[in-house]
């Protein structure tokens, strides 16, 4: 599996909508980014879909048929069971229909200071216009980050460990997952097959210094996200959850309805 698939299947953008009577979707709003391991879980962060919804609302993951674009991007996944990590930290866990193939493995060992790292997700961006207001669009755009841990440290508001990368983490790449890296990784190289998903990206980090402001990026840790459970995980761990002989079996791969 490479960056195409991932991005494609596998790490989505997220939106919060209104779900109209006949099917459809209106005043979408991003919110950030989540992934799926392929067989019906979703992740994202708690502060990205945490928000208290109208009755006719719904958070949904956004499916592409084709491109890595926002308005590529046609295929809403609702989703549903939707709840905060039980211990607490930043984490939301959810299921969705559609299952895809390969799987998304969890990391066998957690990061290290110096581990090279790859991140993606969908940061905001407001580079096009609104043609009817003139106001500038927030829309969403696939983006890989690749850099290095420059420490783990003990974060306030997460109150556990957490990692901190020498990469950004924009407004919208909350949620994203994080990856150990591979060489050689790019420039015609081999993408790692598979990816195994190491962390979540749930932030920035500002370091002041002499010379300015540095800001890095922040992610949640391996044993958290493993540990993350909920209704979604029928209240297992999600590392217990994803073994279990359902979770791994071999079942057909939903893709974008047809038009």
């Amino acid at each position: 599996m490479g960056f195409s698939e991932l991005i494609a299947y596998h790490v989505l953008p997220i939106a919060r909508a209104q779900r109209l009577a006949d099917g459809n979707y209106a005043r979408p709003q991003w919110v950030g980014t989540g992934f799926t391991f392929g067989e019906g879980t979703f992740v994202t962060c708690w502060h990205c879909v945490g928000a208290d919804l109208a009755d006719d609302e719904v958070y949904f993951a956004a499916g592409r048929e084709r491109g890595n674009q926002q308005s590529h991007r046609s295929w809403p996944i609702e989703l549903r069971q939707l709840a905060r990590d039980v211990n607490g930290a930043d984490l939301a866990l959810a299921r969705i229909d559609p299952w895809f193939l390969p799987r998304l493995p969890l990391a066998a060992e957690p990061l290290q200071w110096g581990d090279d790292v790859v991140a993606l997700g969908f940061p905001h961006t407001l580079d096009t216009t609104d043609a009817d207001t003139g106001d500038k669009r927030i829309e969403t755009h696939a983006r890989v980050f690749k850099g290095y841990v420059t420490r783990l440290f003990h974060d306030e508001y997460q109150r556990q460990p957490v990692v901190e990368l020498n990469i950004p983490a924009p407004v919208g790449m909350s949620g994203g997952p994080l990856f150990k890296a591979q060489q050689p990784m790019f420039r015609g190289g081999p993408a790692p097959d598979p990816f195994e998903c190491s962390g979540v990206i749930f932030g920035e980090h500002s370091l002041h210094t002499p010379d300015g402001i540095h800001r890095h990026g922040t992610a949640l840790l391996l044993d958290t996200l493993r540990n993350a459970s909920g209704p979604a995980t029928d209240g297992l761990p999600l590392a217990q959850y994803l073994e279990r002989p359902d979770a791994k079996a071999s079942m057909p791969v939903n893709t974008a309805p047809s038009e």
